[in-house]
């Protein structure tokens, strides 16, 4: 009599709408694996594909399962070699993602107030209606995509395509975002809109000459300060080695007339002075008096 062997049941569940998102920031991918024999166990492998915007990272949690990466699909999947099934047994593998199909809202919101910026750089140009019309087409596509990724009735599957159409679209709104910046280059604006953020950019014919000048007599006080910090220690050092010399018997730095004619000495050059004998007519001199 052969053997029967019992075959183990695997499906991928597909998840009601309402059910679609494990948390605000999560999303669940289930297996369900039955073992239809009434005496025997038996196990089977799990395996259970990623999207292809996950990385290992983006895992919070997967029991029982391990993560490996398939090159020839090029996507990571979550697996369990052997998982143990008793009879009639029913279990379910899940693997709980960070939910990483959504274009990031700073994104957005930056975008936003650059391309505005740019608008208002643009009033007064011959851009001005182009650049109107641009900026409000990119704000309603952006704020069609927030309202589409934050909507938790979709299910898991509409959420994904949902997110692939948006960088679709992202796609298009930088595209507009280039056609901006040819206009600020031909009104004689910055290379890239990011730069608007600079108030130097958007403020350029308004900058206060108050502060300005401000600024540069601040400039100017701060090198007077350091001048005089330098020229304070060129006289602490000249004083403290001419207290040294006089400790030592010697004389100062320099020669005076005077002291030439206690030497009896007449150069021209102070450096064909004799040291020794300029030392010893100060000495003489000081017992003198």
């Amino acid at each position: 009599m052969k053997k029967l062997i019992l075959p183990v049941f695997i499906f991928l569940t597909l998840m009601a709408p309402y059910a679609a998102f494990a948390g605000k920031d999560s999303i669940k991918l289930r297996v369900v694996a039955v073992n239809p024999s009434k005496t025997k166990p038996q196990k089977v492998p799990i395996k259970i594909y990623l999207p292809k915007e996950v990385i290992p990272d983006d895992i919070i949690e997967m029991k029982d399962l391990k993560v490996a990466y398939d090159s020839s699909k090029s996507l990571y999947y979550a697996y369990n070699d052997g998982a143990e099934l008793q009879p009639q047994e029913t279990r379910v593998f899940e693997v709980k993602l960070e939910d990483v199909w959504k274009v990031p809202k700073d994104e957005m919101d930056k975008i936003k107030m650059e391309t505005n910026l740019a608008l208002k750089r643009l009033e007064k140009t011959e851009h001005a209606e182009n650049a109107k019309a641009i900026v409000a087409t990119i704000d309603k596509r952006l704020d069609d995509i927030s309202i589409k990724q934050d909507d938790e009735t979709v299910s898991r599957e509409d959420h994904i395509g949902i997110y692939r159409t948006d960088l679709e679209v992202m796609g298009e709104v930088k595209a507009d975002i280039a056609l901006l910046e040819k206009m600020l280059m031909h009104s004689g604006g910055p290379p890239s809109i990011e730069f608007l953020k600079d108030t130097a950019f958007e403020n350029k014919k308004d900058i206060d000459k108050i502060t300005a000048w401000k600024l540069i007599l601040a400039i100017i006080g701060f090198l007077g300060l350091l001048g005089f910090g330098f020229y304070f220690r060129w006289i602490l050092m000249i004083k403290a080695r001419k207290s040294a010399l006089d400790r030592e018997g010697g004389s100062a730095p320099f020669v005076s007339e005077n002291v030439e004619e206690l030497a009896g000495i007449k150069a021209k050059d102070p450096e064909e002075v004799n040291l020794e004998k300029l030392s010893k007519a100060k000495q003489e001199k000081r017992k003198a008096g």
